[in-house]
């Protein structure tokens, strides 16, 4: 059997709800030799199966992109040292969903740097999570000149250095918003502000993760939710029916609205972090086998105390998971 069929019999299992089955196709893969490329797949299949609870090792081998790495000679092996450079990378999701590891590497090391995309530093330099981390822009990290005893790590690699068993714990929100003056009109009496996301950004490789844009007209139908629209005007197009635009123009704004709303429904993209750590109660709505870090329907991983998991059914279908999306909202707001 190849890594690839043994990842497809993983998948297969995963959807029927045999995660352990699936754990053991995935473990026995870890002996077969192939490139780096399919020793990757395999990491995020075991931490989808396993609930990260393995395949950090694997995750390792990812490709780092230029924008992602600096210009110091060694990488972190996860001793003691003077100075390490955190550098986040990839998406800005994936940069705030990994934030909760920085406290461990800054306890085994004299100084912390944590070098991050440029557009988050309004949004997470005020972080308690954060407190006695430099914090720079990526932009800045790479014209410094590093001394030689610095060490260099990618955020989303500091799990390999940790307890492998604790590393996908809940955690409450961590962040305390931007700097952004954006402001959203109070809701009409008897009802709530609700933010909205519907639209993931296409990356190549990866399946679409987007949602119906009707969403935001079903939580407006209810009369009782006002759906606050989370996306930039410039990439909306037509608003949908009931959903209200309040001129959102760059990520700072986004976290200044959504730490304005009661609740947050979201496709799984940068909202589904952001949200979370925010500390705003999220549903974020995923396909049947959605990304690793989700888990799946019968074992799902849950990073944040406010976010609920709501999974597309094996027929992959999405009417039932936004209707499911919004009786919820619907019953929280009773419950108040």
């Amino acid at each position: 059997m190849t890594i690839r069929a043994a990842i497809a019999e993983a998948e297969r299992l995963l959807g029927l709800g045999h995660a352990g089955s699936a754990i053991e196709v995935l473990t026995t893969a870890r002996a077969i030799a192939a490139p780096n490329v399919d020793r990757y797949a395999l990491g995020e299949a075991l931490l989808r199966a396993s609930n990260c609870q393995a395949g950090w090792d694997l995750y390792d081998l990812h490709p780092s992109r230029t924008v992602d790495r600096l210009p110091i000679g060694q990488r972190w092996d996860g001793k003691p040292c003077a100075k390490l450079v955190l550098i986040a990378e990839q998406g800005f999701g994936d940069a705030i969903q990994f934030l909760r590891f920085v406290p461990y590497a800054a306890a085994h090391v004299d100084q912390v740097v944590l070098a991050v995309h440029d557009e988050l530093l309004s949004a997470i330099r005020t972080s308690p999570l954060l407190t006695g981390i430099e914090i720079i822009a990526k932009s800045h990290a790479r014209t410094v000149t590093w001394p030689p005893n610095a060490r260099w790590e990618r955020l989303m690699s500091l799990p390999k250095h940790m307890d492998k068993l604790a590393v996908a714990m809940p955690i409450a929100g961590y962040l305390n918003g931007s700097t952004s003056p954006l402001s959203v009109s109070s809701a009409p009496q008897g009802m709530w502000n609700v933010g909205v996301a519907w639209r993931s950004t296409p990356r190549h490789g990866f399946s679409n993760r987007s949602i119906p844009r009707k969403v935001a007209t079903q939580l407006a139908a209810t009369g009782r939710l006002r759906p606050i629209v989370l996306h930039r005007d410039q990439d909306l197009g037509s608003l949908p029916w009931g959903a209200v635009s309040v001129g959102i123009r760059d990520f700072a704004d986004t976290a200044a609205v959504i730490a304005q709303c009661r609740y947050v429904v979201t496709s799984d993209t940068v909202t589904a972090h952001l949200a979370p750590a925010l500390g705003v109660p999220t549903i974020i709505c995923l396909r049947h086998l959605p990304d690793w870090r989700w888990g799946a329907p019968a074992s799902p991983t849950n990073w944040y105390d406010s976010a609920r998991l709501m999974f597309q059914k094996g027929d992959e279908q999405w009417p039932p998971v936004l209707e499911e999306a919004v009786r919820a909202v619907l019953t929280a707001m009773e419950k108040q």
